[in-house]
């Protein structure tokens, strides 16, 4: 089965979304989402994150905190959303993937074209 993690990023009651690529070879192609991605074999849900924001962002986790797992049906992956910290501000300087990032409150985030994970969030987490 796979397995990915997702970085929920919030600060002052905004979350920060990555703007995913336009690709059809991809998860969830030209959609807002939390930054991360898929475990390596033999890597952790935590070391997969740590590692797909230095990849993603160029940022190092301070705080990281297991919130939740479920199972995306719809395309057999094991998700495991993590609670992260970052004391680095984060600007469009720092986006390494993807085609835009954003900080969006959650009436903000209602109105997005949203990729499964976020709309799991934000349906049933929040």
């Amino acid at each position: 089965m796979k397995s990915a993690s997702k970085a929920v990023i919030v600060n002052k009651n905004k979350y920060l979304l990555q703007h995913r690529d336009n690709k059809r070879n991809i998860y969830s192609p030209n959609c807002w989402g939390f930054f991360g991605g898929s475990l390596k074999p033999k890597e952790s849900a935590e070391q997969c994150i740590k590692r797909e924001l230095r990849e993603e962002l160029s940022v190092k986790c301070n705080f990281l905190m297991k919130m939740h797992e479920c199972l995306n049906s719809n395309t057999g992956t094991y998700l495991h959303f993590f609670y992260v910290n970052l004391k680095t501000k984060i600007t469009i300087n720092n986006l390494k993937e993807g085609q835009n990032l954003g900080w969006f409150k959650k009436d903000q985030i209602k109105k997005l074209k949203k990729a499964w994970d976020l709309n799991f969030f934000f349906d049933f987490m929040i």
